[in-house]
Parts: C-alpha cells; structure tokens; sequence
C-alpha cells in the first residue's frame, strides 16, 4: 500500500464523521497562513464547513500527494515508535496484528515524513510538522506511569466539566488517598447531573468537591474560561478535563480516545511537573497531528489578540481540549477571546472559536511567560489503553 493510501485510510478516522461526509478539513501537508479566506472575523457560531463528500477529500489528498511525490525526499533523522504511534492506517489505540504490520507501519511513517506529509508523530516528544530550519517541531515530553494521584497540592484545582455523570465516577476513581481531599469543581448543564454528580461525590468521599448548576454553552472550554478561572489564584494551577465521549466518532474510539487524555493526566508525575513554577502548561502528547483546518480565521484572530504569528502548522496542541494550565496562562485566553459568544448547541464538528482556542493553547502559554511541556504514556507492544486503565484500577484496589 502507497503512503497516500495509507494517509487516505488515516483521513477515514480522523477527517470525517462515520456517514461518509466531511466534518472539517485536515490539510495532508504544510500550508501558510496567509492562504486564509479574510482576516476578518468571522461568525463566532458560523459552521465554517463547505459540505463537500469525502470522495473529494480524498481526491485532493491523492493529487497532493502525487505533485509532491515527484520531489527530493525531506531528511527524516528521527526513529519511530511504533508503539506510540499504533498502526497508522488505524488509530493509535489498536495494536498490531503482526511484526510485519508493524514493520510496514513504521516504513510508512517515513514515508509519509520524507513527503512532508504531516499526518502521524512518530514519537513523544516529536511532532511531525517542520520548523523553518527543516528540523521536525522538538519539544519536552514526560514520561508518566499509568498510577493514581496521591496528593494534590493546594496550589492545584481539578476542574471536571461533567456532561456524563457515569464518566465523572470513572474520573475520580484516579484521585486517592490525601488526594481525595483536594480542590475539585465540577461544572454541569442539568439539574439531574447536579443530583447524580452530587451522590457521587458523597459516595465517594470526595468533601471538598464543588459541584455547580451553569448554561449549556462553550461545550467544556466555556466553563473552565467562564467558571473554573474565577476559582482560581494567581500563580496556582488548574487541571481541566471533561467526559468526552464523542458518540459521533464511534462509542468504542470515543471511550479510548478520552480515557487516553485524562489517563496522561490524571497521575502523579503530572501533578508533580509543577513544582516547576517554570512550567505554565501540560498538554497530552499524541501521534495524530492536526492542522488548522477551517478555524484559521479564528485562530487568527486570537493570534493578532496574543500579539504573535501564526506557523505553517499549529503542531503540538492539546487535542481534546484536556490539559493542565497555570492561571496566567488561562487569563491570556480569556483575554484573546473576549466578547466571542460561544457557539450554541448542535456544535458543529469542526470550524469554530473553541476548535481554535485548542489550537492556540501554546501560544497563550508563550505570551504568559512560561514554558509547556507534553506528557505520554509508555504503552508496550501489546498493551492498550482499556488494559492499561485496569491495570491501574487492580494496584488501586490493593491500597
């Protein structure tokens, strides 16, 4: 199979929506900024989509890649890792079926790198976008082990905004211990979530949780910029996660997806990284990369607001919107996105203000100041996500 089959096939889980429609264009390859419709802003809740099948998706993917097949192959001095990156014709939460699916995943993954296709990662702490010297896009990784939170500091508040009360169980199953004792507000959109999360907590022995009744709007990124900063001190750090679950992506890649997220999270070495008072952001670090696709004006607009330039690529971003993040850096947001309404429900898939404020996570943590950093996972040749998660649960159940 040619590298622009294998990109075509990625394009099927990662470009559109399980009826065969395109939900918001991810570019193959590195294109400018400046290619942008306007600058000028655009509607906030605009769906910003143009409709077209994934047949022409895929026609343009096969015609890039064949004008960009004929040049000089691009240096590629980096090693994948397979295990990081999963079959690439897949998603990254399957596991190979033979040593010879894994040899021809990783051949092409060079491949695919060697065009300049940015599409896959090939490892933590490598994005597969170019800097402008050529070299891949480097940056700080950590290396988390699959364990609990023992221990929060006061510094610290967990923000979970719960649409799914069954996930919000799930989530503080992570947290024991003294940890059980932390900072926790949970926000929500209905008086029966309020109930059941209430019970939860109470179950569950979690005192100082704070559950509040909000609108339904800004999907989870409204809540933690509207709600969750005003909770929060200067210097002290917010951990925001939220029960994704992605029905229109399938229930089971919706379920891994999320628990892969808050799984590099929700454990003690992340917690411990800010003790750093360097560090203004901790993001997930995943093998699937994704461009700006239709959020650029938006993403401009937070640009010109920052006061920075936008890349040729967004590269590393926390993908999910699950991340770590100091208040300087939250407040950076808040200000970039002043007076933008949030979308109302239904959200379209892609092409709106919160797809751009994902985007543009790094940039706020550069103009507060401070320094960001991702984290990952080590999962082994036949591990995978739901695995890992039950191992953690057994050495819990041993405490």
């Amino acid at each position: 199979m040619s590298p622009a089959e294998h990109f075509v096939r990625i394009g099927q889980h990662i470009g559109r929506k399980p009826n065969g429609r395109s939900e918001g264009e991810r570019s193959p390859v590195s294109t400018s900024h400046k290619s942008a419709e306007s600058s000028s802003v655009p509607s906030k809740s605009s769906p910003l989509q143009d409709g077209s099948s994934y047949r022409s998706y895929q026609n343009k993917i096969l015609a890039t890649l064949n004008d960009i097949s004929a040049c000089s192959p691009l240096p590629t001095d980096v090693e994948v890792d397979a295990d990081y990156t999963g079959p690439i014709h897949a998603t990254p939460f399957d596991t190979f079926i033979s040593p010879r699916q894994r040899e021809d995943s990783i051949n092409q993954t060079i491949k695919m790198l060697q065009l300049g296709v940015v599409a896959i990662n090939p490892r933590p702490g490598v994005h597969a976008a170019r800097q402008e010297n050529g070299d891949f896009i480097r940056y700080r990784s950590l290396l988390a082990e699959m364990d609990v939170v023992e221990r929060l500091p006061s510094s610290m508040l967990i923000h979970i905004h719960a649409f799914y009360p069954d996930v919000v169980e799930e989530m503080l199953t992570c947290f024991v211990g003294e940890a059980k004792s932390g900072r926790f507000l949970i926000t929500t959109t209905t008086k029966k979530n309020y109930e059941d999360i209430s019970r939860i907590a109470d179950v569950m022995e979690f005192p100082n949780a704070t559950i509040i009744l909000i609108e339904n709007k800004g999907r989870d990124i409204g809540p933690f910029l509207d709600y969750a900063v005003e909770h929060a001190s200067a210097g002290e750090t917010i951990c925001h996660i939220h029960t994704k679950k992605s029905p229109d992506v399938g229930d089971s890649y919706g379920e891994k997806w999320r628990k892969s997220l808050y799984g590099a999270l929700l454990n003690q070495t992340a917690v411990d990284a800010f003790k750093d008072d360097r560090l203004g952001l901790l993001i997930p670090d995943t093998s699937r990369a994704v461009g700006w696709g239709k959020n650029l004006p938006f993403c401009k607009l937070i640009a010109d607001r920052i006061g920075c330039s936008l890349r040729t690529h967004p590269g590393p971003m926390p993908v999910g919107n699950m991340f770590f993040a100091r208040v300087e850096v939250a407040q950076v947001m808040r200000y970039a996105t002043q007076g933008m309404e949030w979308p109302r429900e239904p959200v379209p898939y892609d092409g709106t203000v919160l797809h751009a404020i994902e985007r543009m996570w790094t940039a706020a943590c550069d103009k507060a100041g401070l320094e960001w950093a991702a984290i990952h996972v080590r999962y082994d040749d036949d591990d995978n996500v739901d695995r890992l998660l039950d191992a953690r649960r057994k050495k819990r159940s041993k405490r």
